[in-house]
């Protein structure tokens, strides 16, 4: 993979948009108040790891976007977090991109 910075290479992946910075926000601010397990780290570290690793494994953003709220329904409320996901982001297959996203999460991690 070559430098993304130039967006010259051929395999270089398109910048991402401005309904990610919209989802990396709406994700920090959903879970302002939420701690990793045991420690002091702030939840939102573990959602921008896990979309890092969607991104360095060829994911698009509507994936990437998917690993950043994919804790905001169980955690955040549910169908109603769901369907204002689906609405707000236009994530559109939410379940199956969560499902690629957990296979890069076990690849990764291999």
């Amino acid at each position: 993979m070559g430098d993304r910075g130039s967006g010259t290479e051929p395999d270089a992946s398109p910048p991402l948009s401005p309904r990610f910075e919209e989802a990396l926000v709406f994700a920090a601010r959903e879970h302002r108040d939420q701690r990793r397990k045991g420690t002091p780290v702030p939840y939102v570290s573990h959602l921008i790891a896990v979309a890092a690793i969607v991104l360095e494994h060829g994911g698009t953003e509507e994936e990437t976007i998917a690993a950043l709220l994919h804790d905001a329904i169980e955690d955040q409320g549910g169908d109603c977090m769901r369907q204002r996901i689906r609405r707000h982001f236009a994530v559109r297959d939410f379940a199956n991109n969560i499902s690629r996203i957990d296979r890069s999460v076990r690849v990764s991690r291999a």
